[in-house]
C-alpha cells in the first residue's frame, strides 16, 4: 500500500511539472523543414522562447495561464495556440508570409518620413509620461503612409516591433498585425482620429531583481 501512495504521489507530481512546462517544434507548412528563429510566447507576459535550429521551444511557467500562445516570424504569418496548456501540437506548421519584400513603404508626397513617424508615434503610443519615455529601437523597419482619399494614416513591421520603456523598466516586442488611424479632416495629424491597433506582445523585464511574471 505504501508503495502504491508513493508511486501515485511520483505521478501526481511529475504531471504538475510537466504542466508547468510548454514545449514543442515548429515546422514549415510546406516543406515540412523546421523554423528556427520564431518568438513564441505566452501573450501580454514575460514568458518566451526563441525556436532552435531545429525548431524546438521550450517555456517554463510558474502555474497555468488562461493566455493564448503566439508564434512569430518575420517570414512567416503570425500563429496562434488557443488554450495552450490543455491543446498545444506537438508540432505547430505556418505558412510563409505572401509579401516578403521587407520594403519600408513611405508616401512620397506632400508629408516626409519624419512627419508620418511623429504621427504614427502620437497615435500608436499615446502622450502620457510612460508613452513619452518610449523609444522603438527598430524604428527604421516600419513602414508607414498616408492615404490622402481615405485620411488614413496606415503602418506595419514585418518583424515585432520593439519599445524600450525606461518609465516602467521593460522591453516590449510587439506584433502588429494592423494599425490605422483614420483622421476626421484630410490632412495627416488633424483632429481626434479613430484608431485601430491589432497587436500581440511579449516583454522583457529591465529591472534584474524582478521576476518573470
Amino acid at each position: 500500500m505504501y508503495k502504491l501512495l508513493s508511486t501515485l504521489c511520483l505521478f501526481l507530481i511529475a504531471g504538475s511539472l510537466s504542466a508547468q512546462k510548454l514545449t514543442g517544434v515548429v515546422y514549415d507548412k510546406t516543406n515540412q523543414e523546421p523554423v528556427a528563429g520564431a518568438h513564441v510566447y505566452i501573450e501580454g507576459s514575460s514568458l518566451y522562447d526563441v525556436t532552435d535550429s531545429d525548431g524546438k521551444f521550450e517555456i517554463r511557467v510558474n502555474s497555468v495561464v488562461n493566455l493564448p500562445l503566439i508564434i512569430s516570424h518575420i517570414s512567416y504569418q503570425t500563429q496562434t495556440v488557443n488554450d495552450p496548456f490543455h491543446a498545444l501540437p506537438d508540432t505547430i506548421f505556418v505558412d510563409e508570409k505572401e509579401n516578403l519584400l521587407g520594403e519600408v513603404i513611405v508616401e512620397t508626397g506632400r508629408y516626409t518620413r519624419k512627419q508620418l513617424l511623429q504621427s504614427f508615434r502620437r497615435e500608436f503610443l499615446g502622450t502620457s509620461a510612460a508613452a513619452k519615455s518610449c523609444v522603438i529601437e527598430n524604428e527604421d523597419k516600419i513602414g508607414i503612409w498616408f492615404d490622402s482619399q481615405t485620411h488614413i494614416l496606415t503602418a506595419s513591421c514585418d518583424e515585432p516591433i520593439v519599445l524600450i520603456n525606461q518609465y516602467l523598466a521593460y522591453k516590449l516586442y510587439l506584433t502588429l498585425n494592423k494599425f490605422e488611424a483614420t483622421y476626421p479632416g484630410q490632412r495627416l495629424g488633424v483632429g481626434t482620429p479613430v484608431v485601430l491597433t491589432e497587436c500581440s506582445t511579449f516583454f522583457e523585464d529591465l529591472t534584474p531583481s524582478n521576476k518573470k511574471l
